[in-house]
């Protein structure tokens, strides 16, 4: 059996935590900046972070407990169904997060073209007024 003292998993929780506090910060904040959006109203990144720290401290917790003769606490156990369970949560974010992207841009693409042609019903408009107008 591999001889292990936990620290990679203490690292490994601390980077877990880390990058799920900031993914919870940055769903919070992509609320904030789009209350009406359906895609950020169903907190995707925040359930996502919250699930990833939780992870992340269940490592902290198995790196620390670990024994010194090499055999795992229950800690270990749960941290690795945790990390597993993780995988298929980051990947529902990631289509989420990508739906969401998708639909952003066909909707910068329609109001671009709504724009355009806005503009051009104006300079139709004022040519026919400026026309009637001058004759």
């Amino acid at each position: 059996m591999c001889k292990n003292n936990g620290h990679a998993m203490f690292g490994l929780g601390v980077t877990l935590v880390s990058l799920g506090a900031l993914s919870a910060v940055l769903g919070i904040a992509a609320v904030a900046a789009f209350p009406a959006d359906y895609y950020s109203r169903i907190s995707g990144p925040i359930w996502a972070g919250v699930f990833t720290v939780i992870t992340g401290v269940m490592g902290i917790m198995a790196g620390r407990n670990f024994n010194r003769e090499g055999a795992p606490t229950g800690f270990t156990p749960a941290f690795l169904t945790l990390s597993i369970i993780g995988i298929f949560v980051a990947l529902s974010q990631v289509c989420v997060s990508g739906t969401a992207v998708t639909w952003a841009c066909f909707f910068v693409v329609d109001l671009q073209q709504s724009l355009s042609n806005a503009f051009d019903n104006i300079v139709y408009l004022y040519d026919i007024c400026f026309l009637s107008f001058n004759s």
